[in-house]
């Protein structure tokens, strides 16, 4: 597979890459250089671990998470 390097540096991947590698658009990717070779590996989030897709729905989970741990030390504080 072979890909054209355009402006800037701009490379655009194969829609095949992308479905096998479950790229989305704004999704991070870390770029390493290994035995002279430009490899791409794609850098999960809490987010698309949970299948959280937007950044509203993101929100809202950490929110929950933030009461639930606000509850868990307030526990953990009154035990004591």
């Amino acid at each position: 597979m072979k890909v054209i390097v355009g402006r800037n540096g701009a490379i655009k991947l194969p829609p095949e890459v992308i479905k096998e590698l479950g790229i989305k658009k704004g999704m991070m990717l870390k770029v390493e250089i290994i035995d002279n070779k430009i490899v791409l590996t794609p850098v999960k989030t809490l987010a698309d671990a949970l299948g959280i897709d937007s950044k509203e729905q993101a929100i809202i989970f950490l929110k929950l998470l933030e009461e639930e741990r606000k509850k868990e030390i307030e526990k953990e504080n009154s035990d004591s």
